[in-house]
């Protein structure tokens, strides 16, 4: 089993109220401030997790 460290990085678009995060291999996910609120945000990171294999 290979281990690796997937580098966030994240910038917040105040005009969108959304949480932008780039992964260190270029995917990007953008969160809004409700799907943050709602903590609905970690089916997305599943999904963007997901789809890197």
């Amino acid at each position: 089993m290979e281990e690796f460290v997937l580098l966030l990085s994240g910038s917040i678009d105040r005009h969108s109220d959304s949480l932008n995060l780039t992964t260190s291999i270029g995917a990007s996910i953008g969160i809004s401030q409700n799907q943050l609120n709602q903590d609905t945000y970690k089916k997305y990171l599943k999904a963007a997790d997901d789809a890197l294999y």
